[in-house]
C-alpha cells in the first residue's frame, strides 16, 4: 500500500530550483553613488542637523530612485533588492544614531549633575559655572553629544537657580535639569 503522505516516485527529473540572484562584479560600481550619498546624508543629519528629517526625506528619494532604476533595468533583480535595502536602511540608521547620541547626552548630564551635587555638599552652594567642577569633580567638562552643532551643555546660574540643558532635537527640543528642585523638564 502506498504512503498517502509521500509523493509517488517517478522517473521524470525534478524541476530545477529557482535561481537566486547573486551579487555580480559590476554591481558594486553601480551602487557606489548611492552608498556615498547614504554615508554623506547620514553623517550630515546625525552630526549637524540632529533631527532625522533629512534622513527620512532622503530615504524616500533614494527609494524612488531605486524603484525607477529597477524598472529600467528589469533584468537585474539583485541590484534592485540592494538599492531598496540601502534606501530603507538610511532613516533607521540615522534615527538610531541620533537616539544613541541623546542617550549619551543624558548620561553625561547625570555625571555633571552628580558633580554639581558633590560640589554643593562640599561648599554649600552650586557652582556658578561648570569650569568650577574641573579638576576636582570632573576631569573635564564633557560634550553633550558627538555633533558639530548643538553638541555642548549649557549651564545657567540666574537668581540662585542653577540649571543644565542641552539641545536634543535642534533647534528646539531642549531637556533641562534644575539643580535646586532636583527635577527634569523639557523646553519647546
Amino acid at each position: 500500500m502506498a504512503d498517502p503522505y509521500r509523493p509517488p516516485v517517478t522517473s521524470e527529473p525534478a524541476a530545477p530550483e529557482p535561481e537566486v540572484p547573486a551579487l555580480q562584479p559590476g554591481m558594486l560600481r553601480e551602487l557606489r553613488g548611492m552608498l556615498v550619498a547614504w554615508v554623506a546624508i547620514c553623517l550630515f543629519d546625525v552630526t549637524v542637523m540632529g533631527q532625522g528629517v533629512l534622513a527620512v526625506l532622503a530615504t524616500l528619494v533614494l527609494l524612488a530612485v531605486a524603484i525607477v532604476r529597477g524598472i529600467r533595468r528589469h533584468n537585474r533583480p539583485a541590484l534592485l533588492a540592494l538599492r531598496v535595502a540601502i534606501a530603507l536602511s538610511l532613516a533607521p540608521a540615522a534615527l538610531g544614531a541620533i537616539a544613541l547620541n541623546n542617550l549619551h547626552a543624558r548620561h553625561q548630564a547625570e555625571r555633571i549633575i552628580a558633580a554639581c551635587e558633590a560640589f554643593a555638599r562640599d561648599r554649600g552652594t552650586f557652582p556658578e559655572s561648570l569650569e568650577e567642577l574641573v579638576p576636582r569633580y570632573l576631569r573635564s567638562i564633557p560634550l553633550a553629544k558627538y555633533a558639530l552643532a548643538f553638541g555642548r551643555f549649557r549651564y545657567d546660574s540666574l537668581d540662585g537657580r542653577h540649571s543644565l540643558m542641552w539641545v536634543a532635537i535642534p533647534p528646539f527640543g531642549r531637556p533641562y535639569y534644575v539643580l535646586e528642585e532636583r527635577r527634569w523638564g523639557y523646553l519647546d
